[in-house]
């Protein structure tokens, strides 16, 4: 199942042709950056007999959490899912018997099989593995998963407002729009947004896509749109359909892809997690 994210109802009607579901967030309750819907137009984008899945996949701090259950419970009634990432919002989705519509993604914390199945086994419709362990680590994932097919990495998430106070205490004056970092001694530039924190996404795109297609556990495939111009995330998103159902050749898919010039890495895909022995000696110390 192919999971699509745009920014508003016209996107969603381009888009619908090769998009089995919509993974879509509500104004003030997710950062401005992953173009949340209004009320209004997620009512409409119901009804283009679609998948909607309702993003919550941010960390909510203990004195806002009535707020995200006040908005459970308003939409709990409509033919929707929910796509989490917080403790608090899964055991309250627990209580109200939806856990069943529910994709459990607590960002890195699922890194290995045994932790997945036990929150799985809750009756969640599906979770999400870290994308920080290699793909072998999640072939041993024998249940229903969401995975990143295309679209960039969340490198870091903050609560905190990390850019306006380093601004502050730097006098800067600027705005929050289009911003990257570089670290020091590195030549990666990575997006960074401040909205409900801070959050640094890494420098290049995922393209999963040929690397899963086989893998029948994985059934919510997300091709996301951050960072992308929405004509090349079009593209993206045909080819990504046409190929995973089988239209169109890998060589094809490639190619099309290629075309795009986009920065592309396998990233942590192939590697196995290691730890260097100074690293060890000074965790003993």
């Amino acid at each position: 199942m192919v999971l699509t994210t745009p920014k508003d109802l016209k996107q969603a009607q381009e888009l619908n042709k090769y998009t089995d579901a919509y993974l879509v967030g509500l104004k003030d309750y997710i950062p401005n950056f992953l173009n949340p819907f209004s009320f209004t137009d997620f009512l409409e984008l119901i009804k283009f007999q679609k998948k909607v899945i309702l993003r919550l996949d941010i960390l909510i701090r203990e004195r806002d959490l009535e707020k995200y259950k006040s908005l459970i419970s308003k939409t709990k009634d409509l033919d929707i899912y929910y796509y989490i990432t917080d403790q608090g919002i899964l055991n309250y989705l627990i209580n109200l018997n939806l856990v069943n519509k529910t994709i459990y993604d607590p960002f890195t914390m699922l890194t290995n099989y045994e932790d997945a199945k036990t929150y799985y086994n809750l009756g969640l419709l599906a979770v999400a593995p870290s994308l920080e362990i290699p793909y072998n680590d999640i072939l041993k994932f024998n249940m229903p998963m969401f995975y990143l097919g295309f679209g960039r990495r969340l490198m870091f998430n903050s609560k905190r407002k990390l850019i306006s106070l380093y601004f502050q205490k730097a006098n800067i004056k600027t705005n929050l729009e289009n911003l990257t970092i570089i670290e020091e001694k590195r030549t990666d530039v990575l997006p960074i947004f401040e909205d409900y924190g801070t959050y640094i996404y890494r420098s290049y795109f995922s393209n999963n896509i040929e690397l899963i297609k086989e893998n029948k556990n994985i059934q919510y495939i997300l091709l996301d749109s951050n960072t992308l111009e929405f004509k090349q995330y079009l593209e993206i998103v045909k080819n990504g359909y046409l190929y995973l159902n089988n239209k169109i050749t890998s060589n094809i898919y490639q190619n099309n892809i290629s075309n795009l010039k986009l920065p592309i890495s396998d990233g942590f895909t192939y590697q196995d997690t290691i730890y260097q022995k100074e690293a060890i000696e000074n965790a003993k110390n």
